[in-house]
């Protein structure tokens, strides 16, 4: 019933936006309200282009017909990200995804915005950690070379030995031939 779509689309936990075709804004959840800083006073009748960030090559688009086409249903579970602007100025990574629906025999678009703030952080994080352990990886082989020493690992439960090229040119034994075991490394160590 329609008093129980309103009910979801009230309380729902993304931002839920319905517009027009022409983009103008008609009404908006809690949780847009929450995110934008916006009334849903302030917004009804504008563009949703009020909502995204300045500065992005994003104002300007028929949001709409980017996100959506009539003629493309296989659409409708794709998103896109874009950068959203609250009120204050506070720029918000977005994941946004649209819907055709019809009420009334007219047909409106539901826009879903989620913030993904954090994704966007944790992606950032993973990214700058991924970066310190190729800078800390590249100093080690540095080292190592300049050092001409070799690495290696053992795995104690089966006795294998994991060696570099530079382990197998110190202790002069051949790749292809190698028993890879502790055991011949222990040969390979003068007695004290």
């Amino acid at each position: 019933s329609e008093s129980r779509m309103k009910a979801v689309f009230k309380s729902a936990i993304d931002s839920l936006i319905i517009f027009k075709l022409d983009e103008t804004i008609l009404d908006i959840n809690d949780s847009a309200r929450k995110l934008f800083g916006w009334t849903r006073e302030e917004l009804l009748g504008k563009p949703f282009e009020t909502l995204l960030a300045d500065n992005f090559e994003q104002k300007g688009i028929n949001f709409l017909t980017h996100s959506i086409s009539v003629d493309s249903p296989d659409r409708a579970n794709e998103s896109d990200e874009m950068i959203g602007q609250t009120k204050e100025g506070k720029l918000v990574p977005l994941e946004v995804s649209i819907t055709q629906v019809a009420a009334n025999g007219e047909a409106y678009y539901l826009g879903t915005l989620r913030d993904i703030s954090d994704r966007k952080h944790a992606e950032s994080e993973l990214k700058l950690s991924k970066r310190s352990l190729q800078d800390l990886v590249r100093r080690l082989n540095l080292a190592t070379e300049a050092g001409e020493i070799g690495i290696w690992n053992w795995d104690f439960r089966s006795g294998e030995l994991e060696w570099d090229d530079r382990m197998y040119l110190m202790y002069d034994v051949d790749r292809e031939n190698a028993t890879d075991t502790y055991d011949m490394w222990k040969a390979r160590v003068l007695e004290e």
